[in-house]
């Protein structure tokens, strides 16, 4: 592994991010000079306030592998900002550690709500009377203790009826999928864009006593669902909006997450036009919307 630090001109430092994140970025640092704003991702502004905009020298530092090139993510940030010229940057290469996994393994078992439990392979069932699902996250995201994933794990618990046809978008460990069908929907067909997430999600599956399809998203059947959930960012889920929009039912659920607080106002906007959204939640400054088509 090792770090990248790109020394940025005065561009959306969030949007960089995500770009990067797209990108292969395990992870990215916001900085002002040598002051450390953030870690992961981004840093939570208020509504409107980008405080960027009054720094001299930002900067991003990720965490990516060691094949990863800096100048081709360079060379992305000039094609992708219309940059006159190419961010200087620096390496430097840090002990080779699943940080991923190493952060997961300490984080389960997790208690979701009184109907839900997230416990590690090879542990014994906690409450009997609950949902207990065993989990290996294998270097994919989701083990419930991230606010996005455990603010859909609360959704899902909280609403999921009986009988639903569920669609996971984004489906990362798999850990939405396998809640949905212990909760008792029908069925959930998970969708990825990454072979290794899919494969975790399988293995998962299986581990719980299950069989759960997975796709990617251009070899996802023609087929409408009852509830499309989906915890990814915020540019991909604009992108989305036409997909989700045919594929949900009329009357059907639709759940997105993987967002910030200051970014639910600009969602619900932009998805407005199909959907009408009734409940908006936010635990550590990350946010979740529901509604219905």
């Amino acid at each position: 592994m090792k770090n990248i630090t790109f020394l940025m001109p005065k561009i959306d430092l969030e949007l960089a991010c995500d770009l990067l994140l797209s990108c292969g970025a395990y992870s990215t640092t916001i900085k002002n000079s040598e002051e450390e704003i953030s870690f992961r991702r981004m840093w939570i502004d208020e509504p409107g306030e980008k405080r960027w905009e009054a720094w001299e020298k930002p900067s991003i530092t990720i965490i990516v592998d060691l094949e990863t090139s800096g100048e081709f993510l360079a060379n992305k940030l000039v094609k992708y900002f219309n940059l006159s010229s190419t961010p200087n940057y620096y390496e430097k290469n840090i002990k080779n550690l699943d940080w991923v996994l190493e952060t997961q393994k300490e984080n389960i078992p997790n208690k979701i709500s009184e109907k839900l439990w997230i416990l590690p392979v090879g542990s014994s069932q906690i409450d009997c009377n609950a949902a207990n699902i065993f989990l290996d996250p294998g270097s994919a995201f989701g083990t419930g203790t991230h606010p996005t994933t455990k603010l859909c794990l609360k959704w899902l618990s909280d609403n999921i009826q009986g009988g639903e046809l569920v669609l996971d978008f984004g489906c990362g460990s798999g850990i939405l999928s396998i809640a949905s069908i212990k909760l008792g929907c029908l069925s959930a067909t998970a969708v990825d864009i990454d072979h290794h997430a899919l494969k975790v999600t399988k293995e998962n599956s299986l581990i719980n006593g299950l069989s759960i399809k997975t796709y990617l998203p251009e070899n996802l059947p023609k087929k409408r669902f009852d509830i499309i959930i989906s915890n990814i960012l915020a540019k991909p889920l604009t992108e989305l909006l036409p997909k989700f929009q045919s594929l949900l039912k009329p009357g059907g659920s639709l759940v997105i997450s993987g967002i910030l607080e200051s970014q639910i106002e600009t969602l619900k906007h932009y998805y407005s036009k199909y959907f009408s959204f009734v409940d908006s939640k936010v635990e550590k400054e990350w946010g979740l919307i529901s509604g219905y088509k």
